[in-house]
Order: C-alpha cells, then sequence, then structure tokens
C-alpha cells in the first residue's frame, strides 16, 4: 500500500487503531501492525484488497463475519473487530510476536516427527472445535498458523468463509486466488460447489506432510501443474521420502489425503487420533510418489487442464446451499421424546433427551445415535424431568450430562456411557448451557438463575428476580460465552414470557423480545418460540447482545407446553432440528395418588393426575394433603375417606411442605409471596373457617416444615438461602403472636426431614454428611449422640405409632427398621417392604397413615407419564440452518 493509502487508512481508523507498518499481505488482505487505542495492545489488521471488498461488499462480508466471531479455543486466534471506514473492509486480530509455521519451515525445512504430529493434532483439535460449531475454514496453509510459545494458533478462520458466502460466484471477476494451490482439496482444485470439514482434512494432511519432508505433497512451476497433480496424481507416502516417520503417521496422512471426500477420516479429530495410534494403517499396497497413474491419455490430460485453467482462480467458491429434509418420527416406538429437555451431541451425531424408562414406567434420559436404529437409556438418569422447563446440557467433551430428576431437588452429572454420578447444587429446578470454560448454568431454588463449576463449589448468583416476575429460568450460552439469554415469567401461566439477554462481564440485564424457550443459533439468528406452535427466528448480535432485526415464522405447528405455553424444539451444531409436533397433554401432569398396605397392597385414589410437590396425611386418618410443584404451586385437601372434591387452601404465592397441627384443624407450610424474604416464610391456615393464612415466623432464611409434633413445638429446616444445605430448628409456639426458634443441630451438612417420635424421646432425620443421604437419631430436644439409621441411602423418616419402627425410602425401595429404645437407640433389622414407585421426585412424596398399616404415596405415572408422546410427533428436520438463513437472511 502507498504512503497515500496509509495516511488515509490511518485517518479513516483515527481514534481506534494507529497503523505503524506493513506486515506482509497474501491472496485476501495486506496485513498491518496496528495500535487498539481503546484497549492499549497491539494488534494485526488486515484490509481486504480494493478489487476484492469492491465484489464482496461491506454489508454483506459484516454479516458473513459474524458466524466465526465467538470461535473461542486455545488453538484459534480470536477476531477482535471487524469494520467499514472509508471503502477500507478491515478486520482485526491478536497480534502475535514471533514466527508463522510458514516462516519456521522457511527456516528448519522440516520439524522433528514428534513435534510435527502434535503441531497437526493441536491444529486438528481447532478445526475439530470449529466445524462442530458449523464453520470450516477452507484456507489452513502454514502461513496461517502462528507459533505461540511453541503451540499453534490457527489465524484467519473462517475469514476465507466470509469472502466466499459474500462475494459468491462473482468472485471469478476480480481475477484472485483465494486460497493456496499447494493445499487445496480436490474438490477445490475442480471447483465443486460442495466444500465440507473433509477439505479442512486434507488441508492439514499437507501441511503435515510438509513439516516431515519440506515440500507439500504435491508441487510444481506453475498453480496448472501443481492442480493437476492434486487431481490425477497418485498417493504420496512420506515413509518412502523419510524412513524415520512411522507408519501409522504415514497410513493417517494417506487417508486426510484422498481424492473422494468420503474416503477420508470422518474429520480431523479422528485424524489426530490416528496420528496417535500405532496400530493405524490404510490401504493395502499404496502407491508413492508424486507423478500420474494409468498410461498418457491425450483426452484426459486436456479435460483436466481444461478444469484446472477454469479452476485455478477459485480458491474457495461458496457452498452450495444443502437440500432440507423432514423426516417423521425418527424414534422406534416407546423411546419417543417426552418433552423438551433434549440436547444434540457436539458433533451432531446423536440426540439426548427425555422419554419413558426401558419398562415404561417413570422416566429417563436416553441418547438416540442417527447411525443405529434404536436408542439406548443412559444409566443413572432415572426419574429425569421432561417438562418444558427441565432443560439437560452436554459437557463440551460430550462425555457427561447434566440433568435434575424433580424439582428442587440436587444438580446432578452422570457420564453418558454410565457410571457414578456427583451432585453439584444441593436444589435446582432447570438446567441450561455448559461452557468450555467448565461453568453449568441452572434456575435455582429462589427461581433466578445461578452458575457452578463442573467441579462443584459454590454457586454464584446471575439474576434475581425484579418486582412482577415470577421466575427465570432456560438460561442459554451465546457463542463465546461473553452472554446468555434467558426466559422470564411475568406469571406461572406462561403467558406474556419474555427473552432477555445477560452480559456475563456487566451483569446487565437485556429485554429483547416477547416469546419463550430462547435459543442462539451459529447463523447469527435466535431462535424462540410464539404463540400458535410458532418457531420464529430474528437476527441476533451477539457482541452487541440485540436483535438486529425482526422475527419471523420459520416453522409451524409445534408442540406447545399446555402449562406454562412453551413450544417443544432443539438445534444442532450442524444444522439440524427436532422439534415435537401436535397437541399434547399436560405434561407435568404426571404425577397420581395411591394407597399401599405394608404388604404392598395398592390402590389408586380417585384424581386426575395433576403435578404434585409432596403429601401428607390428617392426624385423623381422612383427609390427605398435596401441593403442586414449581412455583405458584398451591396447596389442597382431599377427603380420601368421602372421595370429595379437593378443597384449595391457597390462592397466592408459591406454597409447599404443608403439614398438619396435631389436633388437625391447623395446617403450616411454607410459602414464598411478594414483598417477603427471598426463602420461603411460615404460614398457617386455620381450616374451621375462611380466613386467609396467617404468616407466624419469617427470617432471611427459608424455613420448610417438617413435624408439627405438639401445640407448642414445631420442627423445621432452616436455609441459609433456599437451595443451600439445611439446619434443623425447633419453634416454640406455645405464644403464637410471638413464636421463638432455635437450632435443634447445625452442619455443613444438608439436614432435612426432622421427625419426632411418638414419645419425644428421639429425633429422626437425614444428613448429606457421607456424600450421601442418610438417616439417623438422636435424642430430642437435646441433641445427644447419633445413631446411625441407614447404609446405603436414605430419605424422608416416619415414626410407627408405638415408636419401636422408624420407616424410610430410598430410590426404589420401602424399608423398617425395628429399632430397640433402651438402654440406647439401636437397630436390629432392617427390611424391605415394598417398592417406592415414588416415580421422578422421592423427596416430599409419602406419608404415613396415622395407624401405621399405609401409606399415601404420590407416583408419577398413569395417563400422566405418557404427557407430550400422547398426540405429539417428533420431526428430524436436516440442513434446517439453509432454511432459516433463507427465510431470515442476515
Amino acid at each position: 500500500m502507498s504512503n497515500d493509502a496509509m495516511l488515509r487508512l490511518n485517518a479513516a481508523l483515527e481514534g481506534r487503531y494507529r497503523v505503524e507498518r506493513q506486515l506482509g499481505e497474501g491472496g485476501m488482505a495486506t496485513v498491518y501492525l496496528a495500535d487498539d487505542l481503546k484497549h492499549e495492545r497491539k494488534v494485526a489488521l488486515k484490509v481486504l484488497k480494493p478489487e476484492l471488498a469492491a465484489v464482496v461488499g461491506a454489508e454483506r462480508f459484516l454479516a458473513e463475519i459474524k458466524t466465526t466471531a465467538n470461535l473461542q479455543h486455545p488453538h484459534i486466534l480470536p477476531l477482535f473487530d471487524s469494520g467499514e471506514a472509508d471503502g477500507f473492509l478491515f478486520y482485526v486480530m491478536p497480534y502475535v510476536a514471533g514466527e508463522s509455521l510458514r516462516d519456521r519451515l522457511d527456516r528448519e525445512h522440516q520439524l522433528s516427527v514428534d513435534e510435527a504430529v502434535r503441531i497437526a493434532q493441536n491444529i486438528a483439535e481447532a478445526l475439530d472445535y470449529a466445524h462442530r460449531q458449523g464453520v470450516i475454514h477452507r484456507d489452513i496453509k502454514p502461513a496461517n498458523v502462528l507459533m505461540l510459545d511453541g503451540k499453534p494458533v490457527v489465524s484467519d478462520f473462517g475469514i476465507a468463509l466470509a469472502v466466499g458466502a459474500a462475494g459468491g460466484g462473482r468472485l471469478t471477476e476480480t481475477g484472485l486466488s483465494l486460497g493456496t494451490p499447494f493445499y487445496m482439496s480436490p474438490e477445490q482444485a475442480t471447483g465443486d460447489q460442495v466444500v465440507g470439514p473433509a477439505t479442512d482434512t486434507y488441508a492439514l494432511g499437507c501441511v503435515l506432510y510438509e513439516m516431515l519432508i519440506g515440500d507439500p505433497p504435491y508441487v510444481g512451476s506453475t498453480a496448472q501443474a501443481v492442480l493437476g497433480k492434486i487431481i490425477q496424481g497418485t498417493p504420496v507416502s512420506a515413509t518412502e521420502s523419510r524412513r524415520t516417520v512411522p507408519p501409522h503417521v504415514d497410513a493417517a496422512i494417506r487417508r486426510a489425503l484422498e481424492k473422494i471426500p468420503a474416503d477420508r477420516f470422518t474429520g480431523p479429530k479422528e485424524f489426530a487420533q490416528a496420528l496417535s495410534d500405532p496400530a493405524f494403517r490404510h490401504g493395502v499396497g499404496a502407491g508413492v510418489g508424486g507423478g500420474t497413474t494409468g498410461p498418457w491419455n491425450p483426452l484426459a490430460v486436456a479435460m483436466t487442464l481444461t478444469t484446472v485453467l477454469l479452476a485455478a482462480w477459485i480458491a474457495l467458491a461458496p457452498e452450495a446451499p444443502r437440500p432440507v429434509a423432514r423426516f417423521p418420527s425418527p424414534f422406534v416406538e416407546g423411546q419417543e421424546p417426552m418433552g423438551a429437555a433434549m440436547e444434540f451431541t457436539a458433533d451432531g451425531s446423536a440426540l439426548v433427551y427425555t422419554g419413558l424408562g426401558p419398562g415404561g414406567d417413570g422416566t429417563q434420559l436416553w441418547i438416540r445415535r442417527w447411525d443405529g436404529l434404536e436408542a439406548s437409556p443412559i444409566p443413572g438418569t432415572e426419574g429425569a424431568r421432561a417438562a418444558s422447563l427441565a432443560g439437560l446440557s452436554l459437557s463440551p467433551d460430550g462425555r457427561e450430562v447434566a440433568f435434575v430428576p424433580g424439582e428442587g431437588v440436587p444438580l446432578r452429572v452422570v457420564p453418558l456411557a454410565g457410571g457414578p454420578s456427583r451432585t453439584l447444587v444441593e436444589s435446582a429446578w432447570a438446567v441450561g448451557g455448559w461452557s468450555e470454560d467448565g461453568w453449568i448454568y441452572f434456575q435455582d431454588a429462589g427461581t433466578g438463575i445461578q452458575r457452578v463449576r463442573e467441579t462443584g463449589g459454590e454457586a454464584e448468583i446471575l439474576t434475581e428476580r425484579d418486582e412482577g416476575e415470577a421466575f427465570h429460568t432456560l438460561p442459554q450460552l451465546l457463542l463465546g460465552g461473553r452472554g446468555l439469554v434467558f426466559q422470564v415469567f411475568r406469571n406461572q401461566s406462561g403467558a406474556d414470557s419474555e427473552i432477555w439477554a445477560l452480559d456475563l462481564e456487566s451483569r446487565e440485564r437485556t429485554l429483547l423480545i416477547r416469546g419463550s424457550n430462547p435459543r442462539y443459533v451459529p447463523t447469527g439468528h435466535l431462535l424462540f418460540g410464539a404463540e400458535g406452535g410458532r418457531l420464529m427466528a430474528a437476527r441476533f448480535d451477539v457482541r452487541a447482545l440485540s436483535l438486529t432485526g425482526p422475527a419471523v415464522p420459520v416453522a409451524e405447528g409445534l408442540t406447545t407446553d399446555p402449562l406454562r405455553g412453551n413450544v417443544t424444539y432443539v438445534t444442532g451444531p450442524t444444522g439440524g432440528l427436532v422439534y415435537l409436533s401436535g397437541e399434547a397433554r399436560d405434561q407435568r401432569a404426571g404425577h397420581e395418588l395411591i394407597v399401599v398396605d405394608l404388604d404392598g397392597s395398592v390402590e389408586t385414589l380417585p384424581l386426575s393426575p395433576r403435578p404434585m410437590g409432596g403429601v401428607g396425611w390428617s392426624p385423623d386418618g381422612e383427609n390427605v394433603v398435596y401441593w403442586g410443584s414449581g412455583p405458584g404451586s398451591q396447596i389442597f385437601i382431599y377427603n380420601a375417606t368421602l372421595n370429595a372434591t379437593p378443597r384449595q387452601i391457597t390462592f397466592e404465592g408459591s406454597n409447599f411442605e404443608a403439614v398438619f397441627s396435631p389436633d388437625g384443624s391447623r395446617l403450616i407450610f411454607g410459602s414464598i409471596r411478594e414483598g417477603l424474604t427471598d426463602g420461603p416464610d411460615l404460614f398457617v391456615k386455620n381450616l374451621n373457617d375462611d380466613t386467609p393464612p396467617r404468616m407466624v415466623f419469617t427470617a432471611p432464611s427459608g424455613q420448610f416444615a417438617s413435624h408439627w409434633f405438639s401445640d407448642s413445638v414445631l420442627v423445621f429446616t432452616e436455609n441459609a438461602r433456599a437451595g443451600a444445605p439445611g439446619d434443623l430448628w425447633i419453634l416454640d409456639l406455645s405464644d403464637p403472636e410471638t413464636p421463638r426458634a432455635e437450632p435443634y443441630l447445625t452442619s455443613e451438612a444438608n439436614l432435612s426431614d426432622m421427625v419426632v417420635s411418638p414419645d419425644g424421646a428421639l429425633a429422626a432425620y437425614a444428613s448429606s454428611e457421607t456424600g450421601q443421604e442418610e438417616i439417623y437419631l438422636r435424642s430430642f430436644p437435646e441433641p445427644g449422640e447419633r445413631t446411625v439409621v441407614s447404609q446405603g441411602g436414605g430419605i424422608e423418616p416416619f415414626w410407627s405409632p408405638d415408636g419401636a419402627t422408624l420407616y424410610f425410602s430410598r430410590p426404589g425401595q420401602f424399608l423398617a427398621a425395628r429399632l430397640q429404645r433402651n438402654p440406647v437407640p439401636t437397630v436390629l433389622s432392617i427390611d424391605t417392604l415394598f417398592p417406592t414407585e415414588l416415580g421422578a421426585a422421592p423427596t416430599a412424596g409419602a406419608a404415613l397413615h396415622p395407624d401405621g398399616d399405609r401409606w399415601v404415596l404420590r407416583r408419577q405415572g398413569g395417563m400422566g407419564q405418557l404427557a407430550q408422546t400422547v398426540q405429539a410427533q417428533p420431526i428430524l428436520v436436516e440442513n434446517f440452518f439453509e432454511e432459516l438463513k433463507r427465510l431470515v437472511p442476515n
């Protein structure tokens, strides 16, 4: 660039960048060293060549480059900025002081085998990551690999794609070659419009070959000669030219350089694995050398030269749109998704989702690999929620899944291949994204958004409800991890729900649009649901965290959650879409009440299936109290003797954990209401009149009632914050106007489910001090030495009327511990009674009849468990992103 042009460039960028000097020039752009004035750092500022910029156009190029602007990987040089100024079309990347791989090879000619393989594997990691985001580099070569502290960093990632997509077929008019012939794949050399991940794998094979041998696989005096050899040359062998190259490395290179893309590796990740596998081999009697094969054929040569002449000036032709295809019900009967809790794996090769258990009972996570016919259940995920607000999240490496097996229960992580699970937080309601830097995002029990490290630890609060907001849910990470989008419910029904963006650095929230179930896709669009089962899309700027265009319908007839109004869909990294279409039942109407005798005989109470968070039994044994699940839950009383219509007790706030007074005339329960503390406060409702509930105890913490032992004594669990580990407390109600609370037992472990023996001498409770919930005994009202009751898990203790037996449950079992009370409490035996049949949510799921001979249980089952599979058809859409770009162009 002339001095006049550099002066004009500096004038155009005044206040933003100060250009110091030219660093180099390539086929697409001129590179300058510049000062980023705002951030006080050196940058590499690249200016597209004027003739190329004129054809491409600023608006189109800047729109296309957004797809690659958020790639974040240790071996990818990030894109800092892009823009247009005074006719200059530019983009900005970090300035890496040092040399490129091209400089290194020019100086040393060849690298050691170990170092060359390591560099190739690092580049393969970057390519694999980008391919999973839907981005192809299309111009891998040594000049685009910078060496930073001995490690490769790929630059200009996706720039060729942006130029090619923006300029289309007009690029040939410029007379410019945007690629480098030595590293072009055969499909690029022949001008093939379909250029995909296999092209990057081929180029990486060329780069590795050059690092080992000193020259690219095919060389020639002209570009046409090189392209001719790429098209017709025989496979090359690195081992023949350099005997120290191991056979498996040579075999991996030969496979990467196959003429037909389908004959190469499925992706760079597989290429990298082959480079580490001494047993890897490819082909039988593979040829060597770089000459042509077969007899000399003048016609073939003439045809080849014609093709080469046409393709020589085409470096990276834009990919032709791939056809969109729809397939109904790609699932075996009985293995269909039940709700919106589903995610594609990172490579798009499989779907993880919630469905029925293998026997048709309860729920379970499944994985459906598209190369097979049937899905497989994921061990250890029994009870996974299928609700539209449940969600699940896959780890970036695709090895683990995070989910919640109920509402307000521990957030768990389980290997997809099966194995021990781990608990990250004690109480969560929905799971969102899992970031590359190890954060898992979730909806907390306080109805805001939090995140926790994948290794565990203290959770970090990201959002809290403002006045008039019911709860925040479904956090979805944006590319690059700078921000997230999430859904805000203004009421419990989901009407008028909103989509907001959160800047993770400033923690500022921005209202985007009304809608549900937001999801950002790498085409630069925000997808979300709208009324009538419509899937909408709008252009979205991930840097500004704002919509840049109107919302347009892109799919119709999606299944809508009857309770919350959310549409049911998920997108994949390679452009796939899965959604449920048609009518669905209330997917949260999944619990029925059953009465079970001690011998296991079952009677189903004649109540319609409905969402239930827990149950209790009145002291006279006639009435069952139950409450809803999730924010906005209310409390009902059902006369099980008369089979009367249930009576609603509460009408505002979120209410749960209700227990009867000893005489059955009152209920005490936790309630979250506007204007009070973040956690639930304790309210009392007189059941003999219509007076509203009265608050009897409030504190900054949350209170969860567990046993109203006598008129003057209530025991409850206290949380420092709803969802945090709990302590056990006693509430003295002898003076109803001024109740007094005192701690009974505190611990760093989670304590809960405290019940007092009929004679008032012992307290049974659950504690997580061993890493899982177990049942223990201590004296009451002063806690003495503890007695261990359960081994192998235990929750929800209940005393028999005579105090000689302590009942408790664990997933899959209901047990009875026979006790000796004197001189010290001793467990004589533990017997299994019957399966718990608690379904998805084991906590607060059972209550003992006062006669001690039967239980009332809430069970996820009956017609409720078929929710979202009845009349709902799974639809698979291939190449949905192509349709999205057509309907909502950037």
